[in-house]
């Protein structure tokens, strides 16, 4: 086929406005999104690259949603994650809850998958409100004859009861020294909205071998191991009650055998089922702890059984500016009311300004219980290697930091050279 100059100047003259108008198009607008997930399970990366139409931005101020992600244990063993689209700027007033489950032996890859899956449904409706809503379908992905029977309410073989088996080992050394470690442990829950059932037996053992000089060394042991059996009923979306049982050997406490049974009563100010969020619980627990010694102790015993009591608050809320942690406890052994003990634990994680974050973590003790500290003191082998306790009447720890990030406020590339 032929075709004359003058025809294909033609026919490029027609073409060309319509070709650079196609060139010059704007791409729609992307969505901005803040990620905001404390989870470990959270990879930055993998979600920037699940979500090319998004631009990820580096503070809450410059996105149109900010994705909140909180995770809790399941009964289990496994994990039920928490993610909650939040509208900002042009979305403000939005918000979308969705959840996550995950099994005990999932992979990480498997929970991070699941939470890309519900965090991709929960921004699909903001998406829908942008130009980019035209470059989106929606499929469907129909369950294998096995999910379907499963969906449709048939019953578990276990009854809710799941297992877990731990083994680690870990070994270090170099020359004139060696450390091997054994912890092994065996634990069974069944968890429902009405009862809570928690039994773990545990053994710990640790060995270290220290040498000075060609004629000295010395080799230290410690030994920890029993078993626990937690049964918590429910009474409503606030309260709840448990009684507690545990038999332990413990030779960092100088504890041969100790026993505790104990009962206690908790009310949480906001429902059970916004723990994800926000937790207040105010704990009273009561009971009995008998214990008998390896080694006489200061207080001349070498068994004794004493009645206790605790009153405890919890407080932990994650919210779109931050996170906050306390936990305050008060004990005493009522046959000495001097006998006591008064912790305090504080975390938090705000968001002070734009782009300004302060996060703070503290811990102090006041320390009047060591009921079971040998009389004899330890030896110098024992101080100078933490193999037993030593007398105290106070611990503390704290850190405090501030972080500031500016610059792009863009943060989309993944790049894992030299990672």
């Amino acid at each position: 086929m032929r075709y004359s100059l003058r025809g294909l100047i033609l026919a490029a003259a027609l073409l060309a406005p319509a070709f650079v108008a196609a060139q010059d198009a704007p791409a729609p607008p992307p969505l901005r999104v803040f990620l905001d997930c404390p989870s470990y399970r959270c990879d930055p990366d993998f979600f920037r690259t699940e979500f090319p139409f998004a631009d990820f931005t580096r503070v809450p101020e410059d996105a149109d949603v900010q994705v909140l992600v909180t995770e809790v244990e399941t009964g289990s063993g496994g994990s039920e994650y928490t993610i909650t689209a939040l509208g900002r700027g042009r979305f403000v007033g939005r918000a979308d809850t969705l959840k996550a489950y995950t099994t005990a032996d999932a992979t990480d890859d498997e929970e991070r998958k699941a939470i890309a899956q519900r965090m991709g449904l929960a921004l699909a409706r903001y998406v829908a409100l942008t130009p980019a809503a035209d470059r989106f379908t929606l499929r469907y992905t129909a369950p294998d004859s096995l999910r379907a029977s499963m969906t449709q309410g048939e019953r578990d073989p276990w009854n809710y009861w799941a297992f877990r088996i731990r083994f680690n080992t870990y070994l270090n050394g170099e020359a004139s020294y060696n450390n091997a470690s054994l912890h092994s442990s065996l634990g069974a829950t069944r968890i429902t909205e009405a009862l809570k059932v928690e039994g773990e037996g545990w053994i710990s053992r640790d060995r270290s071998y220290y040498e000075y000089d060609d004629s000295t060394s010395v080799t230290t042991i410690t030994e920890n191991y029993g078993a626990s059996l937690l049964f918590a009923p429910s009474l409503g979306r606030h309260w709840g009650w448990a009684t507690y049982v545990e038999a332990s050997r413990n030779t960092y406490r100088n504890l041969e055998l100790g026993v505790e049974l104990l009962a206690g009563l908790e009310y949480d100010i906001w429902p059970y089922e916004e723990v994800t969020r926000r937790l207040l619980v105010i704990r009273a627990v009561s009971g009995v702890k008998h214990a008998r010694y390896d080694e006489i102790t200061l207080y001349g015993e070498t068994e004794e059984t004493r009645p206790t009591a605790s009153l405890e608050s919890i407080l932990d809320v994650t919210q779109p500016w931050g996170s906050i942690g306390a936990d305050l406890e008060l004990s005493t052994y009522l046959h000495d009311l001097t006998k006591n003990r008064a912790e305090l634990s504080l975390n938090a994680d705000v968001r002070l300004v734009r782009g300004l974050s302060l996060s703070v973590f503290g811990q102090v003790a006041s320390i009047h219980d060591q009921l079971g500290l040998p009389a004899e003191g330890a030896s110098d082998e024992d101080i100078l290697l933490r193999q037993q306790q030593l007398a105290t009447n106070y611990e503390y720890y704290t850190s405090i930091g501030l972080s500031y990030v500016f610059g792009s406020r863009f943060n989309n590339v993944v790049n894992p050279r030299f990672r």
